[in-house]
Formats: C-alpha cells, structure tokens, sequence
C-alpha cells in the first residue's frame, strides 16, 4: 500500500525508533532509506534491519531533494510518505489511510506532534490549509512527515527541486497545488515530528545566529515569491511577509499551545 521513504543522512541517533515505528504498523510498507555518506555506526544499526527494507541508496547527492528523487523510480506501492530520520509513526497510523483512498487523493495532509526534545515537550501539530497566497506570506504550515502522497503525481513527472535547500516538499506542494492536484486534509494523527537542535526546522525557526540558515532561508523566500507572483519582491513586500508570518506564528503559538489534553496523553504511551 505504501512506500516510505527515510532520509538518514546524520539521524543515527533517532533511526532505530523511526524504522521500528514503520515496520510496527499493521499495514506491510516498503522501506527505502537514502544516506549520501554513510557512517560505520550508521552501516551497524541498518545491518540488523538489512533483511526488512526495501532498498538502500547510498549514492552521492546534492541534498536531501536530490536524494529524494533517486528514490522515486523505486517507488512500487500505490502511495508513498517520506520521513526524516528523527521523525517516527504512530501505531495504526498507516491503518487509518485505507479509509481515504475512496476519495481519490492526490496527497493526504493529516496531523502530527511536534516534539520539543529540549524541552521535553510536546504540542499538536495541526496543518494550515495550502495556497500559493498563503505559502508567500508565511501563513500555511504543511507537516511533512503526515503528508501522503498518490504516486501518480510522480509517474506524471512531478519531483522535489534539488535546488531547493530548505523547504522542497513545501514546493511541490505549490507544483500540485497549480497543477490543480486534490488535496485532502483529514484530523488524523499519522507522526511525530521530532525538533531539536541539529534538526533543520529548529535551525529555521529558533536558531537566530545560525547565518548561513537565514540566507538560505531568505533565499528560498525571494524565490518561492518569484515563482507564485512572477516578481521579485520589494521592500514593502518583505514588511507584509514578515508582519503576516510573525502573527501567523503568534496565532499558532496560542491556538496550539502545550497540552495536557486527552490527545497529549495518546502521545505519551508511545513517547519513550
């Protein structure tokens, strides 16, 4: 039913708790797991899963959209799902999709915890309805590791954009989504999505002296507003990003803030 995609490049520290969270789940899901420089503690936890995975691709890359994409000829199930190394399953969560797929989805956004490891925290994760309006000024969040996609928008020739550095699955989402693909957002727990320090969403969102993610991060800002508008973005447009995207993020801080609720405590029997 699906294939699950694994990027491992430097996640030897979470890999086991993601892959037994894959290969736990109810439904059989084909396992392909891409890592550009493997490190020999790497190659020892892999050997003892070498027998449940589908595929290895360790071949170099120029990034993690790059690497992605050597994975997608591979695909041979019906829909496909791509995780980090540090982002793990919920159980059942595979199980749930089934009843879905009658509505003939292009891709499945559910939602997600997001789990703070420096803080020992945990808040709900619940996605913000894609557009292109919305992507430009930082008021669309999309949780990666619950996003399901139809492997069909792939047999068609869509692909994650190599040169995108920071946020490829957020651009082929805007390649759908002007592709007039359906998107169907369903409130189904599907993940955990795991932050810390050396992850790159912590870089991009609560790292402010890491100088090389903010150019990247501009960057990528400064193109994703060419390709929706088709201009380059001035001054007064910066103003209005960045303004709508800090109260975009205030909105969600309070609107999601950290639970104790019944759906916190679903998260704490499979937390450790």
């Amino acid at each position: 039913m699906l294939d699950i995609i694994v990027s491992a490049y430097k996640q030897e520290k979470y890999l086991n708790k993601c892959l037994d969270s894959i290969l736990d789940q109810e439904e059989k899901c084909n396992i392909i797991i891409i890592n550009p420089k493997p490190s020999k503690k790497y190659l020892e936890i892999i050997d003892s899963y070498k027998e449940k995975i589908g595929l290895f691709i360790h071949s170099h890359d120029t990034g993690c959209a790059d690497g992605l994409n050597k994975a997608l000829p591979h695909l041979s199930k019906d829909y496909s799902l791509v995780l980090n190394g540090d982002d793990y399953l919920i159980p059942q969560s595979i199980h749930t999709v089934k009843k879905y797929i009658k509505f003939n989805f292009d891709t499945l956004i559910g939602w997600t915890f997001l789990r703070f490891d420096n803080k020992n925290k945990v808040k709900i994760g619940k996605p913000y309805k894609f557009t292109p309006k919305r992507l430009i000024y930082g008021s669309s969040w999309i949780p990666h590791p619950s996003t399901i996609y139809n492997n069909r928008i792939f047999i068609e020739g869509h692909k994650f954009n190599p040169k995108n550095k920071l946020n490829w699955d957020t651009e082929l989402l805007l390649d759908l989504y002007k592709d007039n693909k359906k998107f169907l957002y369903v409130e189904e727990f599907y993940s955990v999505f795991r932050i810390h320090e050396d992850s790159i969403t912590y870089s991009v969102n609560y790292d402010e002296n890491n100088s090389k993610i903010k150019k990247i991060k501009n960057e990528t800002r400064d193109y994703l507003f060419l390709k929706v508008t088709g201009k380059r973005n001035n001054f007064f447009d910066n103003i209005l990003t960045s303004t709508t995207s800090f109260l975009f993020r205030i909105y969600r801080f309070f609107s999601e803030k950290f639970t104790i609720d019944s759906k916190y405590l679903i998260f704490e029997k499979f937390k450790k």
